[in-house]
C-alpha cells in the first residue's frame, strides 16, 4: 500500500489549483438523487441546478483578520454547518468568517449568495493541525436559523458502513479545470483504503482521481461526501485532504469519515439544534 504526503484543500484566493474535466458525458442508468438534485452517474463536473434550494454553503475565511480564502460546508439543522476542522483552525490564524448559500434559480454565474453571520465555531478538538488527520472535522453555528433550505442528515452505521467501493457524491466551491472558484459543482469518486503513514489509529477514507477523473480540489475543504443508502440520501464524510495541489492523474483525496465515534461524538455534542441520522429504517432526530 502507498503511503502518500499530503496537502490540505482550503483555498488561497490568490493562488488554488485546477480539477480535470474529461467531457465524459452522464450515464442514463438508475438515477440516484444527490444534494444538488442530479444523477450521480457522471464522470465529469457539473454545475449544481436549483442553487437558491441548495444545501451547500461557501465560507468565506478571515486569516489573521483579513478575507483571504474559501471552504465549503453542508447544513446540518438549522443553526449548524458541518465543514473541515482545517478551515476553521484557530491555530492557522483563522479569525472568523461569513456564510453564505447560493441564492439564483436563473443563472449559477452570478453567484449570488443568501449570508449569514456565525456565531461560533469549533474544530474537533482531536485536530492537531496535521494534514492527514482522520478527525478534520468542525461545526459552524449560525447566529440566525435557515429556514428556507433543506437539512442533511448524516449516514449512520446501521444505514451504511463506509467502505471500498462505495461511490460517493462530491460537492464543492473550489477551483476548475479553467480556474473557475466560487460555483457550486458535483461529481462523484469511488473510496478506496488509503494509508496516510501518520500513524493515527483511524485512518482516511480515500478515492483516486483516476477512477473516475474527478476529484475534489482547492476550495472544496469541508464539503460533503455524499451517500444514497438503502434508506436515503446523507453525509457520510468531509473533503479533507489531497496527495497533490494538481487534484490530477495518479492523485488521490482523502475524506475524514463521520462514522468514526471520535467524530460523530463531537457533532453530537457540539451542534445547535436538532439533526438527522440515517438509520436502517429512516432518519431518526438527535
Amino acid at each position: 500500500m502507498k503511503t502518500f504526503a499530503l496537502v490540505v484543500l482550503l483555498c488561497l484566493v490568490s493562488g488554488c489549483t485546477k480539477v480535470e474535466d474529461d467531457g465524459t458525458q452522464r450515464s442514463a442508468d438508475s438515477p440516484t438523487l444527490g444534494l444538488c438534485g442530479e444523477n450521480l452517474r457522471v464522470t465529469n463536473g457539473k454545475t449544481c441546478e436549483e442553487l437558491h434550494k441548495s444545501s451547500i454553503a461557501l465560507l468565506q475565511i478571515e486569516i489573521d483578520g483579513k478575507s483571504a480564502a474559501i471552504c465549503t460546508g453542508t447544513l446540518i439543522s438549522t443553526k449548524t454547518i458541518i465543514t473541515a476542522a482545517h478551515c476553521l483552525d484557530r491555530k492557522q490564524g483563522v479569525t472568523g468568517l461569513l456564510v453564505g448559500f447560493p441564492d439564483t434559480a436563473s443563472d449559477s454565474a452570478k453567484k449570488n449568495f443568501e449570508v449569514y453571520r456565525v456565531a461560533s465555531f469549533e474544530a474537533n478538538p482531536k485536530y492537531d493541525s496535521v494534514p492527514g488527520n482522520p478527525y478534520d472535522v468542525g461545526l459552524v453555528i449560525l447566529e440566525t436559523e435557515v429556514t428556507s433550505r433543506q437539512t442533511i442528515p448524516l449516514v449512520g452505521r446501521d444505514a451504511h458502513i463506509a467502505s471500498s467501493g462505495d461511490t460517493i457524491g462530491i460537492y464543492g466551491f473550489g477551483k476548475n479545470e479553467v480556474g473557475d472558484i466560487g460555483t457550486l459543482r458535483y461529481g462523484k469518486m469511488i473510496l478506496e483504503s488509503f494509508d496516510t503513514g501518520l500513524a493515527y489509529k483511524d485512518d482516511l477514507l480515500g478515492a483516486a482521481f483516476d477512477k473516475t477523473k474527478q476529484s475534489i480540489c482547492s476550495g472544496d475543504s469541508g464539503g460533503p461526501a455524499g451517500f444514497s443508502a438503502r434508506t436515503g440520501y446523507g453525509i457520510l464524510a468531509i473533503n479533507s485532504v489531497g496527495t497533490s495541489e494538481r487534484c490530477m492523474e495518479s492523485d488521490m483525496a482523502g475524506f475524514a469519515n463521520l462514522q468514526l465515534d471520535e467524530n460523530l461524538n463531537f457533532v453530537l455534542e457540539k451542534k445547535e439544534g436538532t439533526i438527522g441520522i440515517l438509520g436502517s429504517t429512516g432518519v431518526s432526530s438527535f
